[in-house]
C-alpha cells in the first residue's frame, strides 16, 4: 500500500475538545487548577451561606412575628 506526503503529514489523533482537554485531563498541571478552582468556588458557596446565617440571625425579629 503506497502512502502520500499528504498522509504522513496528517495528524495521529483527533484534535481534543474542551471537554477532552480540562474536564477529563490527567495532566497534572491541569487537575491543579481544577483543583484550586473546585476550592475557589466551594468557598464563595460558603461565604454566601455564612452571610445569609448572619442576616438570618441579625433580623430574627422581623422575620418571626
Amino acid at each position: 500500500m503506497a502512502t502520500t506526503l499528504a498522509d504522513d503529514l496528517r495528524p495521529l489523533h483527533h484534535p481534543k475538545t474542551w471537554v477532552g482537554k480540562y474536564v477529563w485531563s490527567q495532566d497534572h498541571k491541569v487537575i491543579a487548577v481544577q483543583y484550586g478552582l473546585t476550592a475557589i468556588g466551594i468557598g464563595l458557596v460558603a461565604l454566601v451561606l455564612s452571610v445569609l446565617m448572619r442576616l438570618q440571625l441579625g433580623f430574627r425579629a422581623r422575620c418571626h412575628r
